[in-house]
């Protein structure tokens, strides 16, 4: 009579096999499930606001601490203003962006892709100022991550007395101003832009605990010198502490949709 052949080894491992699985699979979704990103950039392609074209195409970039395999959707939600701040409508664009395209680049802990938006008309194109967009990430069980915001200036967009709060006033000898920024809180990512008097001259600067110092060119009189925050860091709010010619420090907080300004008299 033949012994029983014992396959308990075999199923043994089999079941070993099947609960590593379980467990990875697990763990990953347990991951996954805290999808997070922030400190959104952009670069301008192609800029209508300018005139001659009713397409815009940017980069963006968004960071994330968390696996690259966790995302697998991205979305924008931009909406398009005007001078005045009146939305512009009928652009169209694509609402999501699904890992493996083309446009889409997924790093160890970024990722990119390329936005584009038609507008209704060259007329439309070039009425654009900026462009508010908020951000959101999901993973395969659609689980959202938290939204991210990022302001998108025009190379040719206007900045209205009415978009900004003054913050202070700072009497100057000499036209050539040097201004130096840092981020005087945690250094989280915080990108600004500078508007002097109408002209957008220093524009996706990242702030650092490092101070740094730029020179600028003021006119005769009083001159609007605005801040604007591009993004919220990984904490928020956007801060910024400046200095102009090395005097007192002023620190500055300042959302997407209003800029902190400070008169300088020459």
């Amino acid at each position: 009579m033949k012994k029983p052949v014992l396959y308990i080894p075999f199923i043994a491992l089999l079941l070993g096999g099947c609960q590593k699985k379980d467990l990875k699979l697990d763990f990953d979704q347990k991951v996954c499930r805290k999808l997070k990103i922030n400190t959104p950039s952009y670069t301008w392609i192609s800029d209508p606001s300018c005139g001659g074209s009713d397409s815009a195409v940017l980069k963006i970039r968004v960071k994330h601490p968390q696996q690259k395999d966790c995302i697998e959707k991205i979305f924008p939600e931009p909406t398009f203003y005007d001078t005045a701040q009146n939305k512009i409508s009928g652009v169209s664009y694509q609402t999501v962006l699904t890992k493996g395209e083309p446009d889409v680049s997924i790093y160890d802990d970024s990722l990119t892709f390329i936005f584009r938006a038609q507008f209704p008309s060259v007329a439309d194109g070039d009425r654009l100022n900026n462009i508010y967009m908020k951000i959101h990430t999901e993973n395969k069980l659609a689980d959202k991550s938290k939204t991210t915001q990022l302001r998108i200036n025009g190379k040719c967009s206007v900045v209205e007395s009415s978009v900004y709060d003054i913050y202070d006033t700072v009497q100057v000898s000499s036209n050539i101003v040097q201004v130096t920024f840092w981020d005087n809180e945690d250094e989280d990512g915080d990108i600004i832009s500078v508007n002097l008097n109408g002209l957008w001259v220093l524009e996706n600067y990242e702030l650092k605990n490092a101070k740094e110092t730029y020179t600028f060119y003021v006119n005769s009189g009083m001159n609007d010198f605005v801040v604007f925050a591009e993004n919220q860091g990984s904490s928020g709010p956007n801060t910024c502490a400046i200095t102009i010619n090395n005097g007192s420090k002023i620190e500055l907080s300042q959302d997407l949709k209003t800029g902190s300004a400070i008169k300088i008299q020459f």
